[in-house]
């Protein structure tokens, strides 16, 4: 989620502004010169320029931002060792054109949710949060080995969610026997992807792609880039992103793209973050501290595992992330404690979940300090990831995403489509998972940090169903070998090998000529 220009960045303009227009030697000068020249030399032309368009995309997120339900469930864990700790769903405000079938999903989704923690509470005989005790403070850096529990929800759940039916059987919600979204809103066709994605188009050059086989491209890539992040437009930078980021200015690159300047306040914020983990024990803790311990890629990621583990931590204490969600986007936990007052449970408002460090582990390979890979984390969150926990007819959620690759399947890829469904499988039901993770739990490091340039770049999930369905795409020929669902799960099991560049490229210039060549 965008947020808006803050009133101190605004503050500092203006001060800046106002200081040089009281030195001496613009005391004769005209004042509409002064301004042009103070803000050119000052460098607070890019930063005005920036803080208008981050305005106008914060505005086109706001009224097109996804909300949640009302909730009038409530449950009391004091039973579960809650202290009178109340569990609910949170009240949220309703919107008034959502589809009755997202409307019973989100419900559903909700009870599930709150079913889990409560589980959770007496599984461990444990209130949602208390004050940690001092000689268990003084050993807790040191214990790494989480325990053994169940998470509140995981990639799966969320398939099953999707393709659980549903009691509406109004026309707009029918679908074909294969698909599991249970809506139908209007969806971009291919041809408006290729339009939409033209910096993808086979004849552009790619950071990924050419700089490996030609040196003096990545040199030429750098140079712009440097150029460009010396002007500091962000829609410069977007454009630059649209084709990749060359690893060595990606640190830099995606700070602009996410509107992030970390200063003495953003520090110290995190700061006290790192002391409320220490201070304050949550239930869920042990979740984070499982799922960072056991990344995907082990081979590349476990060095990173202290470092993703403190940031998850992090993370779920952050109520920063909860109040900038003006439009929450998942299904939210709300908890009362002994004064009466009703907070989010945990604090940041998102529910720990199974995967959630492989937004994370990532992002290690670009950011060596905490703070700035921390911030980076929480910006991706609200602004992209957060969408694909959403239950929301709205665009860039998950059920519109889940629908575009159904879509995208059905009309370019239609015998894939009929063979699977005579072997009783879904293709969504594969891709889901690679589309929820952005690609970061079946994709190394550097393949998924590729792709991710191209979203932060067109500001677009719409490439994760895409790419979904050029991988279908590319192997078709061992789909329709493939003889019962046992050998379409492992054929589709393992991507490590797959480009991401020279997939996207292919199938939306010429989606046919990749399934062809895989037939030949």
């Amino acid at each position: 989620m965008l947020t808006r220009p803050s009133d101190r960045h605004c503050s500092q303009v203006k001060r800046t502004v106002k200081e040089e227009l009281l030195k001496p030697r613009y005391r004769d000068a005209a004042v509409d010169s002064v301004i042009e020249e103070v803000l050119s030399t000052q460098g607070l032309e890019a930063q005005i320029r920036n803080s208008i368009y981050l305005q106008n995309l914060h505005e086109r997120s706001r009224t097109g931002g996804a909300c949640g339900l009302a909730s009038d469930h409530a449950a009391d864990a004091s039973s579960a060792g809650g202290g009178g700790t109340e569990v609910r769903r949170s009240s949220l405000r309703a919107v008034n054109d959502e589809l009755d079938a997202v409307v019973e999903l989100r419900l559903r989704w909700g009870r599930m949710l709150l079913q889990n923690l409560r589980k959770l509470c007496e599984e461990a005989s444990q209130p949602l949060m208390r004050t940690r005790a001092t000689a268990e403070s003084e050993k807790w850096r040191s214990k790494r080995m989480p325990q053994k529990c169940s998470f509140l929800y995981e990639a799966s759940d969320l398939v099953d969610a999707v393709a659980q039916p549903h009691s509406n059987g109004s026309e707009e919600v029918r679908l074909p026997a294969w698909g599991i979204s249970p809506i139908r809103v209007r969806t971009p066709t291919l041809q408006q992807l290729r339009a939409r994605f033209a910096d993808l188009a086979l004849q552009e050059r790619q950071t990924g792609v050419d700089d490996e086989l030609r040196g003096w491209f990545d040199d030429e890539r750098i140079e712009e880039g440097q150029r460009i992040l010396a002007n500091g437009y962000t829609p410069l930078l977007e454009k630059y992103a649209t084709r990749g980021v060359p690893s060595g200015l990606r640190a830099r690159v995606w700070l602009g793209l996410l509107h992030l300047q970390l200063g003495e306040r953003e520090y110290s914020h995190f700061s006290d973050l790192q002391s409320e983990v220490t201070r304050v024990l949550l239930l869920t803790d042990e979740l984070q501290k499982r799922d960072a311990a056991a990344p995907h890629l082990e081979d590349q990621y476990f060095v990173f595992v202290a470092m993703v583990e403190e940031i998850l931590l992090c993370f779920s204490r952050d109520s920063q992330v909860y109040q900038l969600s003006k439009h929450p986007q998942h299904s939210t936990l709300v908890a009362r404690g002994r004064d009466g007052r009703h907070v989010p449970f945990p604090p940041s408002g998102v529910p720990p979940f199974r995967g959630q460090s492989q937004y994370a582990f990532p992002l290690c390979f670009v950011y060596a300090q905490p703070q700035q890979l921390y911030y980076v984390y929480r910006a991706l969150w609200m602004r992209f990831w957060s969408k694909l926990h959403s239950f929301s007819s709205r665009p860039r959620t998950l059920l519109t995403l889940c629908l575009l690759f159904e879509e995208l399947m059905q009309d370019n890829l239609t015998d894939v489509c009929t063979h699977l469904m005579h072997l009783d499988v879904h293709p969504t039901a594969i891709a889901l998972p690679w589309i929820i993770s952005g690609f970061a739990a079946v994709l190394p490091a550097d393949q998924t940090l590729l792709l991710w340039d191209r979203v932060l770049g067109f500001d677009a999930l719409e490439l994760l169903p895409v790419l979904a369905v050029a991988i279908f795409s590319y192997r078709t020929k061992w789909i329709l070998q493939a003889t019962n669902a046992e050998r379409v799960q492992r054929i589709m099991s393992n991507l490590s090998s797959l480009k991401v560049v020279p997939l996207l490229q292919t199938f939306l210039g010429d989606a046919e000529s990749l399934t062809s060549r895989q037939k030949n």
